[in-house]
């Protein structure tokens, strides 16, 4: 769910940036994305409380941590650049997101 969505948000960023820039509905949908990566981070320590180990735990927690605190990190850094500019970087991220999530999934499986 997360790769879809981040997918989805990074062609939207970059779509934007070429429009009007970064807007509260791209905004909204980020924060969505957050929760989403949030929700599945809190599954992965249910798991991990349940006795479940991931493949490669080390990397696999990094990735997780990442995905985390990505778009915050966008976000402060960010925050005084233009509409256009917090487009193109969110788009990005999101795009990067998906990437991790991805290798998440490759050092999860058991």
């Amino acid at each position: 769910t997360v790769i879809l969505f981040m997918i989805a948000c990074g062609a939207w960023g970059f779509f934007s940036a070429f429009r009007d820039g970064m807007n509260g509905s791209l905004a909204g949908a980020l924060v969505i994305g957050e929760g989403l990566i949030l929700v599945q981070g809190l599954l992965g320590v249910v798991s991990l409380v349940l006795g479940y180990r991931p493949v490669q735990g080390g990397l696999h927690f990094l990735y997780g941590v990442t995905m985390a605190i990505s778009l915050p990190g966008i976000y402060t850094f960010t925050r005084d650049r233009s509409a256009h500019t917090q487009s193109i970087w969110f788009g990005a991220g999101a795009l990067f997101i998906a990437g991790l999530a991805i290798r998440g999934i490759t050092t999860g499986r058991g």
